[in-house]
C-alpha cells in the first residue's frame, strides 16, 4: 500500500516535470519586466549609463551560457544521463535572476560550479536543496570572507550589502515595493507578478508549499504584533522585498529536493515559514528563505515519512488530500 502511494505521487510530479515551457514562458515574462523597470527605464531618464541598462541581460545570458557549458562537459566527459537539458536552463536562468546584478564575472564562475558540480552531479539524488541555492549561498560565503579579511572590493561590499541589510524597505512606499522597484536582482519583481505567476502555474507545481509556506509566515507575522511593534506596513513590506513569493514559487516546489507526499508538503511549508521567521531576527528574510529552503530539504524524507504514514492510516480511496 505504500509502494502504491509513493509510486502514485511520483506519477504525477513526473508528468508535471514536463511543463518546463510553461514555466519558461513565466520567467521571461518576469524577466523582460524586471529588465523594463531597472534597466530601460532608469537609462531612458537618464539615471544609468546605456552599459548599466544591460547588466541584467548579461548576467542571464553568463549564467545560462556557463551552465550550458558545464553540463555539456559533465554530460560528454564525467557523468551520462545525469542532468537534464531543461533543468540546465532553469538553473543558470534562476541564477541569473537571484544574484545582485553587479556580480563580478569570477564571482558567477563559482556560483555556476557550486551550483552544476556539487549541486547537480556530485549530490545527484541526495536532497541537499535546490542546487541553484547552493551556487547563490557560495556568493554569500565569499562576500563574508572578504569582509572578515578585510579585502577592499566595492562589488563585493554591495553584494554582502544586499544580502545582508534591508535598508530599502525604510525607505520606499508599500506600492513601490509591490510594484517591484526595489533591491539589486532580477527576481526582485513585481509581488503581484509571482502571485498571478501562481494562478497560472497551479496545476504544475507543488501549490501547497507557497500556500502554506506564506500562510505560516503571515500567521507567525500578525501574532508577533502582540508582542512587538510589527505594523501592517512592515509586514507588507518584509513580504514584498525578501523575495519571499519568488523563492517559495520557484525555488521551494523543487521536484527533486521537495516531499512527494501531500501531507509532507504541508509539514514541509509550515517548518519552512517557522524557520523563515526565526531567521528573520538574525538575518534578511531573502537570506533567511535561502537557508530554510536547504535545511528544510535535508527533512525531506521525513517529511514524507510521516506523509505517508497520515495517508495509510485515514486514507482509505487514496483521495487528493
Amino acid at each position: 500500500m505504500k509502494q502504491y502511494i509513493n509510486a502514485k505521487n511520483i506519477c504525477n510530479y513526473n508528468q508535471k516535470d514536463n511543463s518546463y515551457q510553461l514555466l519558461m514562458k513565466v520567467l521571461l515574462i518576469m524577466i523582460l519586466y524586471r529588465i523594463i523597470k531597472i534597466g530601460i527605464f532608469p537609462f531612458l531618464l537618464g539615471k544609468i549609463s546605456i552599459f548599466e541598462s544591460f547588466l541584467p541581460v548579461l548576467l542571464i545570458l553568463s549564467c545560462v551560457l556557463l551552465c550550458y557549458a558545464g553540463y555539456y562537459i559533465g554530460e560528454n566527459f564525467l557523468y551520462q544521463n545525469r542532468y537534464k537539458e531543461e533543468e540546465c536552463l532553469i538553473d543558470g536562468i534562476l541564477l541569473g535572476l537571484l544574484l545582485p546584478i553587479k556580480t563580478p564575472f569570477w564571482l558567477i564562475l563559482i556560483a555556476v560550479f557550486l551550483t552544476i558540480v556539487i549541486g547537480r552531479y556530485f549530490y545527484d539524488g541526495i536532497p541537499i536543496g535546490m542546487p541553484t541555492l547552493i551556487g547563490i549561498l557560495g556568493v554569500v560565503g565569499f562576500s563574508v570572507w572578504f569582509q572578515i579579511c578585510h579585502i577592499e572590493n566595492i562589488n563585493m561590499n554591495l553584494i554582502l550589502l544586499e544580502f545582508t541589510e534591508s535598508y530599502q524597505q525604510k525607505q520606499m512606499s508599500v506600492a513601490s515595493i509591490w510594484l517591484g522597484e526595489v533591491g539589486e536582482w532580477i527576481s526582485k519583481t513585481s509581488p503581484i507578478l509571482c502571485i498571478l505567476a501562481f494562478f497560472y502555474l497551479k496545476k504544475n507545481i507543488k501549490w501547497r508549499i507557497p500556500v502554506y509556506f506564506i500562510g505560516t509566515y503571515l500567521t507567525l507575522f500578525i501574532f508577533s504584533n502582540y508582542f512587538v511593534s510589527n505594523s501592517w506596513i512592515d509586514i507588507l513590506k518584509n513580504l514584498g522585498t525578501g523575495n519571499l513569493l519568488f523563492l517559495s514559487l520557484f525555488c521551494a516546489t523543487e521536484t527533486r529536493t521537495t516531499p512527494v507526499t501531500n501531507i509532507g508538503q504541508i509539514l514541509f511549508a509550515v517548518f519552512l515559514g517557522i524557520f523563515v521567521y526565526i531567521g528573520t531576527f538574525f538575518f534578511t528574510s531573502y537570506l533567511s528563505m535561502i537557508l530554510a529552503i536547504l535545511i528544510s530539504n535535508f527533512l525531506t524524507s521525513l517529511y514524507d515519512y510521516f506523509g505517508n504514514y497520515y495517508e495509510l492510516k485515514y486514507c482509505s480511496e487514496y483521495g487528493n488530500l
